[in-house]
């Protein structure tokens, strides 16, 4: 299976006072890495949705291990 790997700094204002990212935070960074992979792919969003084809998320799941 192939793997993409994109790199994403993790502000200040993502965390909380301990320095612990928020956990919604992590929605936006995986729709980051959607973005980037398709990128790297040379399909933008914007050249897949001038084609008429339009990818929403209409569910996600994410189990935090620590």
């Amino acid at each position: 299976m192939p793997v993409h790997t994109t790199t994403c700094r993790v502000i200040y204002g993502d965390t909380d006072k301990m320095g612990v990212a928020y956990h919604a935070n992590y929605l936006r960074w995986f729709e980051i890495g959607r973005s980037e992979m398709f990128r790297s792919l040379g399909l933008p969003y914007k050249n897949i949705e001038a084609k008429g084809v339009f990818m929403p998320i209409s569910e996600v799941y994410c189990k935090f291990l620590a």
